[in-house]
């Protein structure tokens, strides 16, 4: 199996973290290994803790740290990452089947897109790559702007094997 990599965008608090967590889970039931790639945001660093030698060179200025230990690796760099290049690295090295994107909503690939009331309807028509839409509004509304497959929060069991099947498993 090629990696597939989906998507998964939408605003804060719109369901996205306890989607993937769930699709994780049930991905892993059918034997695929399955790996997550989040997009942070603008919040600043959290990783480098300046009482340790990594975050000790980073707080040095280091334009780059990376901490590896066995399975487990950190990298901290000045320069901001590209998606293509975080999914080039799951290719090389990653050794999974399925890679979830949770963020980069500007990104093309195939999207499961949160929408939380009208006020995300913007999302609708300005993202590309849409293949199906979770709404905390009404789904029927939702439906007849987007032309995609559409559920209720409340369907997310069902959403989840949909998307299995769209995976392909």
């Amino acid at each position: 199996m090629s990696l597939k990599v989906w998507q998964f965008a939408g605003y804060h608090n719109s369901g996205k973290t306890t989607f993937i967590t769930n699709l994780v889970k049930r991905l892993k039931e059918v034997g695929l290994k399955a790996a997550v790639i989040k997009h942070h945001g603008h919040h600043g660093t959290h990783l480098a803790d300046p009482n340790t030698d990594t975050g000790k060179h980073w707080f040095a200025g280091a334009d780059a740290v990376t901490y590896v230990d066995g399975a487990t690796l950190s990298h901290l760099s000045k320069t901001p990452f590209q998606l293509a290049e975080l999914i080039q690295f799951y290719e090389n090295h990653g050794n999974v089947d399925v890679l979830l994107v949770e963020g980069f909503k500007h990104a093309a690939f195939n999207k499961v897109l949160f929408h939380r009331s009208a006020d995300d309807d913007n999302l609708i028509t300005t993202l590309k790559g849409i293949q199906m839409i979770i709404t905390m509004d009404d789904p029927k509304r939702i439906g007849n702007k987007a032309g995609v497959q559409v559920y209720s929060n409340g369907a997310i069991d069902q959403a989840i094997e949909d998307l299995m099947t769209r995976i392909g498993v």
